[in-house]
């Protein structure tokens, strides 16, 4: 739901907590960038590897998913509008057809018709993977809540290498902080960060992304799908 009420949010939220279904509450971006004028976010699939300090590996072919029809302000209600991943409102309506995925490559020659040559994927990429290190660690910091509880991954714990597996949804919006033309005119909005997410589609459309590890003969991820910078830890 989208909703400018204080009051009706915490009621909505308040009955999914009493039936233990997942609550999440974000800031609506109203001036999204768009796709042939539908909203769209970006699915990328993350592996934490490391805590102190934070180390990602972040996968090369993130999904773009767009919303069903042409975006406006209002109407909040018409979730085919506002919404973006449309599979899982599919199933719930009992729809079983295959969707017609956009592609990544055709969203970025979108984006550079529509902000210039700088929305090209290589900007777009190093945008979206820095914010998700910070985002990470900001995440394995320490921060202390306002009851002095630790927020987060606590990093006086021993989890100096760990195997989590995340999807972070990522939006993008047009900058306004007037950055010079070789930055990307576009920035990073992360709406939220999933542990164990769907890898139905990725793994439909890269019929690589596991391999059979040779020793022991379990399911892993292929190696060159995920690679890091040594320095920064992002690709």
């Amino acid at each position: 739901m989208v909703a400018d009420n204080l009051a009706l949010l915490l009621e909505a939220c308040t009955a999914a907590v009493a039936e233990n279904s997942p609550v999440v509450v974000s800031r609506y971006v109203l001036q999204p960038a768009l796709y042939r004028g539908r909203k769209f976010d970006l699915r990328f699939i993350v592996a934490l590897r490391k805590v102190r300090p934070a180390l990602v590996s972040i996968y090369d072919g993130w999904l773009v998913r767009t919303a069903d029809e042409e975006y406006s302000v209002g109407d909040y209600t018409n979730l085919r509008k506002h919404l973006t991943v449309m599979q899982y409102l599919d199933e719930r309506m009992g729809e079983t057809a295959d969707r017609d995925w956009v592609r990544k490559e055709q969203l970025v020659d979108n984006l550079v018709a529509s902000f210039g040559p700088s929305a090209d994927e290589q900007h777009i990429k190093m945008a979206c993977h820095n914010a998700i290190l910070e985002c990470f660690s900001l995440a394995t910091s320490g921060i202390h809540g306002d009851a002095d509880e630790v927020v987060g991954i606590d990093p006086t714990t021993s989890h100096t290498r760990v195997r989590g597996c995340y999807g972070v949804d990522v939006m993008l919006r047009p900058r306004t902080d007037g950055a010079c033309r070789q930055e990307c005119p576009l920035e990073p909005v992360i709406l939220e960060v999933n542990y164990k997410p769907d890898l139905r589609r990725i793994v439909r459309e890269d019929e690589e992304f596991f391999e059979i590890n040779a020793t022991s003969g379990q399911l892993q991820f292929r190696s060159d799908v995920f690679t890091v910078d040594p320095v920064s830890g992002v690709v």
